[in-house]
């Protein structure tokens, strides 16, 4: 069900700020559809979650 990319990245300050703009938008995206496919079982947990945000 989950997926790991493993990205080689030079030595470019540039490149490495990039690379880590990826990988917080993934983290977001991954964090909204983990929150679309358990809305209705476990509100009072998401809330708890997105309240400490």
């Amino acid at each position: 069900k989950h997926r790991l990319t493993i990205i080689e990245c030079g030595c470019d300050i540039n490149m490495m700020i990039d690379l880590a703009k990826v990988a917080d938008l993934v983290t977001v995206l991954f964090f909204l559809e983990w929150c679309m496919e358990n809305i209705k079982t476990r509100k009072s947990t998401i809330w708890a979650v997105l309240l400490q945000l």
